[in-house]
């Protein structure tokens, strides 16, 4: 049943679509990464008896370390629950655990906070699944190139952050995770051939990759 629970979740839409996923052989895991990259240089024929040593690259490499973190739902149900509903209470549970544990870990992405107190007030039993890892709110608060946005967020203050982060603000892996009260900001688009705003979006100004995605939505930005 954990196997089949597990291939469920991963077949459910939300933010975890956005990661790359690796099997973890032990609970730590060590990933190597690169820091910077092999420089490529053009090759001229080779006319002498000796072959020609072209200049080596030396790349510098780290790892991320990758801790395991677990999450689970225990459900309770009598047998008389079971016996006297019309609905299979069994299948019924185990449908919505694949969404339940999706709206969790895409909580804690946006949301967590392995402190000893937690940036939210109301996060005080040290099970809140917002304690298991750190989330992206306290990653752009910690990060010196992350941009505060004053007052509301549009979509030319966004676009222009897109624009800072050069090829990376273009990748198609590249997405928006705001809660609603900035979504609907984002509709505004300021015309420059007027003094004014237009409102909405169509998919003709979008684009053939305009699309928005249901899922959790964060208190934050």
């Amino acid at each position: 049943m954990s196997s089949e629970v597990v291939n469920l979740i991963e077949l459910e839409p939300g933010l975890p679509r956005y990661f790359k996923t690796y099997t973890m052989p032990t609970k730590s895991w060590d990933l190597p990464r690169h820091l910077s990259r092999a420089t490529v240089y053009y090759m001229a024929e080779n006319t002498a008896d000796e072959g020609v040593k072209h200049t080596a690259s030396s790349i510098t490499t780290a790892k991320a370390t990758f801790t395991a973190k677990k999450l689970a739902i225990r459900q309770l149900f009598s047998d008389e629950m079971g016996m006297d509903s019309v609905v299979p209470v069994y299948d019924w549970i185990v449908s919505m655990v694949p969404s339940d544990f999706n709206r969790a870990i895409e909580e804690v992405t946006i949301n967590g906070d392995t402190s000893s107190t937690h940036m939210d007030t109301d996060v005080t039993d040290p099970k809140d699944r917002r304690k298991a890892w750190t989330g992206y709110v306290i990653l752009q608060q910690q990060d010196s190139d992350s941009t505060q946005v004053n007052d509301y967020a549009t979509a030319v203050k966004i676009l222009t952050m897109k624009d800072s982060m050069g090829v990376h603000g273009m990748a198609s892996q590249c997405c928006l995770i705001i809660p609603v009260t900035v979504a609907n900001y984002l509709f505004i688009i300021e015309d420059k051939s007027s003094s004014g705003t237009r409102l909405g979006v169509t998919s003709s100004q979008g684009g053939p990759n305009f699309t928005i995605w249901n899922g959790f939505t964060s208190d934050k930005l």
